[in-house]
């Protein structure tokens, strides 16, 4: 409630409020809409199934070990995904061209660097930090982390191609990426868990990330033709936010 007081009060000092409602942009909203859902609908299963498939599979502790490596791999994420956030509506209402393309590169660049940076660091730091914070029981957790880690990169990567291709009005790009991810993602679990327990969810999650990558930067760099300015998608995507 709190989030949306302040919300609405920023949206009235940016002049996002008022006006009247347009019937013939209700069309385009829900296409954009629904786009938006087909989207990220596979991106929740990619991101919550390890664990339910695990929470029925594998003892209590080693989902605990599995969890704690999942999230200290995910502290790339608040660095980076806010570069795409912030592209998001420029790309909407720009359109394609040359200078599109150079700060879709230099964003893709960055976001590679950063979160390969954080992720080494992660992974350098693991063997004395997790028992220092956990305990020493916890030191089996450092491996998961060492698997993980490539993953954290293609994930938090994806996230910022992602907002990318959307400022493109290519969701359903988006769309394809997170659905063949999330299809690795069951057949890799149902595959490597029985054989390799928790390490073999964390194989899963960064081979499925690492496709859902290879799939976007193939969207980026293979984008075909010019894509119209969309003014009302970037409104929109402001407005909501």
């Amino acid at each position: 409630a709190v989030q949306a007081v302040v919300a609405y009060a920023l949206c009235r000092k940016g002049a996002l409020s008022g006006g009247h409602p347009r019937r013939m942009l209700y069309r385009t909203v829900l296409r954009y809409g629904y786009s938006q859902i087909l989207a990220n609908a596979p991106t929740t299963i990619n991101i919550t199934l390890d664990e339910l498939f695990l929470s029925q599979t594998v003892a209590a502790a080693n989902l605990a070990d599995y969890a704690i490596a999942a999230s200290i791999t995910s502290l790339a994420y608040p660095l980076v995904v806010p570069i795409g956030s912030v592209l998001f509506p420029w790309l909407a209402a720009q359109g394609d061209g040359s200078e599109s393309r150079r700060v879709q590169v230099r964003a893709v660049t960055a976001s590679l660097l950063i979160s390969s940076a954080v992720m080494a660091g992660v992974s350098l730091a693991a063997p004395w930090v997790v028992p220092f914070v956990f305990g020493k029981a916890y030191a089996r957790v450092v491996p998961l982390v060492w698997i993980l880690a490539p993953g954290g990169v293609f994930y938090t990567c994806s996230q910022v191609m992602g907002d990318l291709l959307r400022g493109q009005n290519r969701t359903l790009v988006v769309a394809f990426a997170q659905g063949i991810g999330a299809v690795c993602t069951v057949v890799l679990l149902f595959a490597l868990v029985p054989i390799w327990n928790v390490r073999g969810a964390a194989i899963t999650s960064s081979i499925s990330y690492a496709v859902t990558f290879a799939i976007f930067m193939y969207g980026l760099m293979h984008n075909r033709g010019p894509v119209p300015p969309g003014p009302n998608t970037a409104q929109h995507n402001l407005t909501a936010t």
